[in-house]
């Protein structure tokens, strides 16, 4: 039996019964890089028919687009404006921070109370157990 068995095995399965790689030929390559080719040309031609029918609809309907730059103009005014606004708040924030500091300088210079920097960090927290 092992004899019959030798006759039908193919060229490309090894005797533990596993394949070898198949390669493809000259041709086999170029006729599939060939129909790829084709494949993604005919993509590309259907995109660019949709672009010019869609900016043939545009040009038709000018209005529209005019419309919407408008909107976008004055939503970009409007932004400015309060990007100014935000600016001048805080350029006022800064103002009376300066002039707070300058109107306790005439107090006094040393605070009423000593902080003692050293003793607060060697504190140790207790925990108790009820």
């Amino acid at each position: 039996m092992s004899a019959n068995t030798a006759k039908q095995r193919t060229p490309d399965v090894d005797p533990k019964g596993k394949q070898r790689k198949r390669f493809l030929g000259k041709d086999d390559a170029l006729s599939l890089a060939s129909s790829i080719a084709a494949l993604q040309e005919k993509k590309s031609q259907i995109r660019s028919e949709k672009r010019q029918k869609d900016q043939a609809l545009n040009a038709s309907l000018g209005h529209d687009a005019k419309q919407i730059s408008d909107s976008k103009s004055k939503l970009k005014e409007i932004k400015a404006i309060l990007r100014a606004r935000t600016a001048e708040a805080k350029k006022q924030r800064a103002r009376s921070r300066k002039e707070r500091l300058k109107g306790s300088e005439g107090r006094s210079e040393t605070p009423s109370q000593p902080i003692n920097i050293k003793s607060e960090k060697n504190k140790r927290k207790t925990v108790s157990f009820a």
